[in-house]
């Protein structure tokens, strides 16, 4: 009998990106499972792919409790959870895997009322809410970091590898690269990028600090991706201006060649960009986003540094004498933080997300 599973999902590039990931890596492993992605203002999110996959978009709301707007925020969960109901009710999920954000609530919710098993993915290394709160009820909670499971209890955890979204469908040659960006083979590349939304806080200060920077290390060219169209063409041009090769994107749908050019990369230290920094083996320097929830960002960064993997520094310490310190200390360390990544990547051999799930749908066939 053909197996269906439900794809609990919504809000950022980090919680989208690992679900699509997964799906196209289950899909490889077995095309007979079916799959229907459902969570709240799928209709309208950027990240996700409306064109290609069957979808549901739900109600939902921020279930906090100090909020003055609960009672409002409370329906629309409850609105959600109804619309999740129908689509179980057609559908007959034999299992809801959720990715975190609050937009997956509502469908966990209704899909454990109705006794559709829940696994959970987790791919920071401090749990998002909802994922606490569900890991309990779950018959698998998968992490990405190891040092997320203290933070669970004794709920069922299985470290796993994360879905990329810049999984290697073919082999690239650097040179493949260089040529796609318009840059030089000769020079260090640095990448530039503040994950799925941008960062307005790295554009300025890399900015800022560019010229100093130039005059305080050997040459280097830039792949820059902005997140921002407004900013694309200024940053264009100040590169222009002082004379440093760039290529300067709003977004990079084919991150593979973003990883293959890049000697080091300077980012915010999402989940999802670090593994694809590990997977593609680019160390550089980490600037957490200050206000991820339980700063997450910083604990992901500071995984990272004491494995002697890529060096971090906080935005508010980021003045630009230290960006400029802080990115020379890097460049002298590159190859020593990438044998430490290579290290990692054989001494954490981890299955991946959708071999897990095909592991426990064998399961629970057998009940």
């Amino acid at each position: 009998m053909k197996k269906r599973i439900l794809i609990a999902l919504g809000g950022t590039g980090g919680h989208v990106f690992p679900a699509l990931a997964f799906a196209r890596e289950l899909n490889q492993l077995n095309a007979s499972i079916e799959m229907q992605f459902i969570g709240g203002k799928l209709n309208t999110n950027h990240y996700f792919d409306r064109d290609n996959n069957v979808y549901h978009s739900i109600a939902c709301g921020k279930w906090n409790l100090k909020s003055f707007g609960v009672v409002r925020e409370g329906v629309k969960i409850l609105r959600g959870c109804y619309q999740t109901g129908r689509v179980v009710k057609a559908f007959q999920p034999d299992l809801t895997i959720g990715f975190g954000s609050y937009h997956s609530f509502p469908a966990l919710l209704a899909s454990k009322m109705l006794g559709v098993p829940l696994v959970l993915y987790e791919s920071n290394s401090i749990p998002g809410r909802v994922v606490k709160f569900f890991s309990p009820y779950a018959i698998k909670t998968a992490v990405f970091f190891p040092s997320a499971t203290k933070h669970l209890g004794n709920h069922k955890i299985a470290q796993v590898k994360m879905p990329l979204r810049s999984y290697k469908t073919h082999v690239i040659a650097k040179s493949e690269a260089q040529q796609y960006y318009n840059l030089s083979p000769q020079l260090l590349t640095i990448l530039v990028f503040g994950g799925s939304q941008g960062s307005k806080a790295i554009n300025t200060k890399f900015m800022s600090s560019l010229q100093a920077l130039a005059k305080a290390t050997g040459p280097f060219q830039v792949v820059h991706l902005t997140g921002n169209r407004e900013e694309t063409q200024k940053l264009h041009e100040n590169y222009c201006r002082i004379g440093i090769p760039s290529c300067v994107k709003d977004f990079e749908e084919n991150m593979n060649m973003a990883w293959k050019i890049a000697d080091m990369v300077v980012s915010r230290a999402g989940a999802s960009s670090i593994a694809e920094q590990i997977e593609h083996e680019v160390p550089g320097l980490l600037i957490p986003y200050p206000h991820a929830m339980d700063n997450h960002q910083l604990a992901n960064a500071l995984f990272l540094e004491e494995n002697g993997m890529s060096l971090k520094c906080q935005e508010a310490e980021l003045t630009d004498e230290r960006f400029v310190f802080s990115i020379k200390k890097a460049m002298t360390q590159l190859e020593a933080m990438r044998r430490n990544i290579q290290a990692f990547k054989v001494q954490n051999q981890a299955p991946r997300l959708a071999e897990l799930i095909l592991d426990l749908l064998k399961t629970l066939s057998k009940r």
